[in-house]
């Protein structure tokens, strides 16, 4: 076989096996001291690459871009066992024999056909998650650092949704600019198999520029390992379920009515698109789980006046409900603590969330967009965060909980991502 012909098996293989996989050199036939000198040669000219020392285990999977030329060589010197070793055809080979209409209207399919790795990220706008996220026929997750998208089991192979349609996204995550903008990142073999309907929906989003990805993200579907920070907004409902265990543990009715960790509202999350009826959208959800998830009943258990008594310029009593704010206020203020600050920023807090909910929502201008919304909401929710968390450490103080050791030692210690 000559350096030709081996060359061209490699690129048929990887061409025509459908996911883009390594050639098994095993397949070449030819005796290691016959086909070393081949490989050597084609790797010194830049036509073909080996996977050694790769960071990733499966050698028929081309994760990253090529190692350097001498790492190869040197590696292949020692490798004393060339039965599962495979071979790639390079960007400088395939852009001379790869025919461009083939791959017409699948960008991210061209990219894989001239060597891009498969694991290799490539970034978009947030923008381009919000029709899966809100068109119900599909099923969109996410966490906040990576997420799914697939049709949902109603309209998979359905006459009611176009074939093209019903695609997958088996993950996707999220990245920063260096200015720490949200981006959310693909790799190349997952954008690949979307239809070219959908691939160029992703190509017209795509960013240029410099890019990196979530750390969370980067353990998990990269170094294949979970982090065991957590993102703020679960931490925010782990907070509340350690509130509501609490007050059981206590015997006393819950302070907040739910945690929501089974119900977690889908707006309940970091912007896709920073428009002004987002932003209020966020901060709807965000009173709900604050001061609209505040008990009554937990206060009444303190003496606490639920109703309030005014006098009308015509000497009558008037009787009031207090709201919500009001009673966590009176409550935090028969508390003997020397944190009296603290209790009064998350009063404030809780006051300033409900307040931006009862501003004008939905207006002329609710479409406005404006990239500080991002750092807007950012903000407030690292403030309404640490204002659920003062409500656990005030519930710690309680006498009848002296001996609580329920708190999961990841929001003890505040390994928490809050980007």
């Amino acid at each position: 076989m000559t350096p030709e012909q081996l060359l061209e098996a490699i690129t048929s293989h990887y061409l025509r096996s459908g996911d883009f996989n390594g050639y098994p050199l095993r397949e070449a036939g030819m005796a290691r001291e016959e086909l070393e000198p081949l490989m050597a040669e084609l790797v010194k000219a830049e036509l073909i690459s080996l996977p050694i020392g790769m960071p990733h285990p499966n050698p028929y999977i081309k994760a990253f871009r090529a190692r350097p030329i001498q790492v190869q060589l040197d590696g292949l010197i020692k490798l004393s066992d060339l039965t599962h070793l495979t071979a790639y055809p390079e960007a400088k080979h395939l852009e001379t024999v790869v025919p461009r209409d083939d791959y017409a209207g699948r960008p991210f399919t061209l990219r894989m056909a001239l060597g891009a790795g498969q694991l290799e990220p490539a970034f978009f706008d947030l923008s381009v998650l919000e029709s899966y996220r809100s068109d119900p026929r599909y099923y969109y997750y996410t966490n906040d650092t990576s997420g799914r998208i697939s049709v949902s089991d109603d309209y998979y192979e359905s006459e009611h949704m176009r074939e093209a349609d019903q695609v997958l996204l088996e993950t996707f995550g999220y990245g920063f600019s260096r200015a720490m903008r949200r981006v959310v990142c693909a790799f190349h073999i997952y954008l690949s198999r979307l239809s070219p309907e959908h691939q160029q929906i992703w190509a017209a989003r795509k960013l240029e520029g410099e890019y990196k990805l979530h750390p969370a993200y980067f353990t998990s579907a990269i170094v294949g390992d979970f982090s065991d920070k957590m993102m703020i907004f679960d931490a925010f409902l782990e907070e509340l379920a350690q509130v509501r265990k609490m007050c059981q543990e206590a015997g006393l009715p819950p302070l907040v009515r739910s945690d929501f960790q089974d119900s977690r509202p889908a707006t309940f999350s970091f912007l896709i698109r920073p428009t002004l009826k987002e932003l209020q959208d966020f901060h709807a959800t965000l009173d709900k789980l604050m001061s609209d998830n505040l008990n009554k009943e937990f206060f009444a258990c303190f003496d606490i006046e639920l109703e309030r008594e005014t006098e009308r310029p015509d000497g009558k009593i008037e009787v009031t409900p207090k709201g919500t704010v009001q009673l966590l206020k009176d409550w935090m203020d028969e508390l003997q603590t020397e944190q009296r600050d603290d209790l009064n920023e998350a009063i404030k807090t809780f006051r300033d969330v409900r307040e931006l909910r009862q501003r004008p929502a939905h207006a002329l201008d609710d479409n406005r967009f404006d990239l500080d919304y991002y750092d807007q909401q950012r903000q407030l929710i690292l403030r309404a965060y640490k204002a659920v968390r003062l409500l656990r450490l005030v519930m710690a103080n309680q006498p009848s909980l002296a001996d609580y050791d329920g708190v999961p030692d990841w929001l003890d210690q505040g390994q928490i991502y809050d980007y």
